[in-house]
């Protein structure tokens, strides 16, 4: 009778009052002895042990919050050495046992499936779990208070939160020193920064659309730079990292690179590389959240989502480049030619600083955030700071009234950093150069170009607000048919009012004068029959361009 087992696959006997003594071992009846994973048991009045594999314990289950899928984080010792790995809980099935001896568990062919089963389950049943997740930005968690994920060991995502440094004075320092005399560096910085309050405001309640702010013109003014500022907010600036990449990928590739992005920036470089048509991929972009799909099985698929900023580059306008740029317009803040460095040198001098110091100015914004409350009034501050900025743009339009939103948050942004951090960014020559910038960009348009645009603009960014085939709602506005929108007539006052025009009746005239007002006779309704029941709307021609976007905005998900 053995003692202690050699390697054999064969059961051998053993000792009984040894096996007896085995019964003490936690694990017991799987017992590990010099790096080996033993089987022992008790037949007919007598003691075996059998060789199972070379020894592996589970130090975590994982298990991925989006797919549900669990796996084990194992340690396997072979030759006196010890190997870290993940394996799916699958891999221990009978059917997938086979793949064990890929990563180099060297398990017992005959009979060793169901016991190395039975030697995990025993394992799973006793650990907690540890939940992994691929979101990074603002989220509020089960117990209703708001955090911010990336940071976390839980974080597996593909965006990756790196900081040259623990100490976020060093960056801020050196960073002063180089954008103190650079209005537009210090956008640049603040455009960074405005994805973290972009999440933030969007997971509080109010409703804010991911912006594009987007640096182009000829290669001297130092657009890249501008990139590179916004992007070391938050990681190392280089392209191809997580959050610096291309307009020349594909649709769905960029799409992919925003998924549970709630606050943390896109750096997108050269949209001039690319012959693509931008109409649909920024109204997809806009939306923060892709076409609902399903699965093989036709069951419904998740849908991606985000809500963040972009940062872009090109020597091209992205709204030039649009089919509709009238609702691009109000998505994208554009600067066009603007010079963003001082000099060559001087920007050589911000890429060189910003490859050595990156991401510790992300970390320490989210923190100030977190420990200053405020959360508890940026909504206040967002609002105020908003209604200041409306009232110095003079013939302020409806789009320029959405742009507000996002030159508000660019002034909290330097306001919040200057204020807590001590990185001098100027709120107050920051929101004069937004101003200045908008009044040269934004075309003079009449009632009529504002209204029907406000309109169009609306409708493209509000599909599902309308009554279709699966969807009858009670909070509907209207419904769509062939190239004409038809609201419900106290719908359509609410949304005008929301837009800056307080007369509809005015709007409606200029409407008729331009035939695109659907009415009869001298009336400005038009009667209509839905549900059986007869009902007056404002009925109005859409824009061919919006008819065609409603058609496709979705398309570049699934092509």
């Amino acid at each position: 009778m053995s003692k202690f087992l050699l390697k054999s696959y064969k059961p051998q006997e053993v000792d009984y009052g040894f096996y007896e003594n085995l019964k003490k071992e936690k694990t017991f009846p799987f017992v590990k002895r010099k790096d080996i994973l033993y089987y022992y048991f008790e037949k007919d009045g007598y003691a075996f042990g059998q060789y199972l594999c070379n020894y592996f314990e589970i130090i975590e289950i994982i298990v991925d919050e989006a797919s549900n899928q669990h796996s084990l984080k194992i340690i396997i010792y072979h030759n006196s050495e010890e190997r870290e790995t993940v394996l799916p809980l699958s891999a221990f099935s009978s059917r997938n046992i086979h793949s064990l001896r890929d990563v180099g568990i060297l398990y017992n062919p005959y009979n060793a499936g169901a016991l190395l089963a039975e030697y995990v389950d025993r394992q799973v049943l006793e650990m907690n779990k540890t939940v992994h997740h691929n979101k990074v930005g603002w989220f509020t968690n089960k117990d209703g208070e708001l955090e911010f994920l990336g940071y976390d060991d839980e974080y597996t995502g593909d965006i990756c939160l790196t900081c040259s440094s623990d100490n976020p004075e060093e960056q801020i320092q050196g960073l002063d020193l180089l954008i103190a005399d650079s209005v537009p560096c210090q956008i640049a910085v603040a455009s960074g920064l405005s994805s973290c309050i972009v999440g933030l405001l969007n997971e509080l309640g109010e409703v804010i659309e991911p912006p594009i702010f987007h640096f182009y013109g000829d290669s001297s003014t130092g657009k890249s730079t501008a990139l590179m500022l916004g992007a070391s907010v938050w990681g190392k600036p280089e392209f191809g990292n997580d959050i610096f990449q291309s307009w020349n990928a594909t649709n769905n590739a960029i799409m992919s690179s925003l998924n549970n992005n709630h606050g943390v920036i896109l750096a997108l470089d050269e949209s001039s590389v690319s012959n693509k048509e931008f109409t649909n991929l920024v109204y997809c972009i806009s939306q923060g959240i892709e076409k609902g799909r399903l699965n093989k099985n036709c069951s419904k698929r998740e849908q991606r989502s985000w809500n963040t900023s972009i940062i872009s580059s090109g020597e091209n306008s992205i709204v030039n480049n649009c089919k509709k740029n009238t609702g691009i317009s109000a998505r994208v803040v554009e600067f066009p030619n603007v010079k963003i460095t001082n000099s060559a040198e001087h920007s050589e001098n911000i890429k060189r600083f910003c490859l050595k110091n990156y991401g510790a100015i992300g970390q320490a914004f989210v923190d100030v955030i977190c420990n200053n409350g405020i959360d508890e009034t940026i909504r206040e501050d967002y609002m105020t700071l908003r209604e200041e900025i409306s009232q110095q743009l003079t013939e302020s339009t409806a789009i320029d009234n959405r742009l507000c939103r996002y030159y508000a948050i660019i002034g909290l942004c330097s306001r919040y950093a200057k204020k807590f951090l001590s990185l001098n960014l100027d709120e107050e020559k920051i929101i004069d150069f937004l101003i200045e910038n908008n009044q040269s960009v934004m075309p003079k348009t009449t009632m009529f170009e504002k209204a029907y645009a406000y309109i169009n603009e609306w409708v493209t960014a509000n599909p599902s607000a309308f009554i279709n085939g699966e969807s009858t709602g009670t909070n509907k506005v209207g419904f769509i048919r062939k190239g004409r929108v038809h609201f419900f007539k106290t719908a359509f006052q609410k949304i005008l009012k929301e837009g800056g025009f307080s007369d509809y009746t005015v709007v409606l005239h200029t409407f008729k004068e331009h035939h695109v007002l659907h009415c009869e006779g001298d009336r400005l309704e038009f009667r209509t029959t839905i549900n059986n029941r007869k009902v007056d709307c404002f009925a109005i021609n859409l824009d061919v361009e919006t008819d065609e976007i409603l058609d496709s905005i979705n398309e570049i998900i699934e092509n």
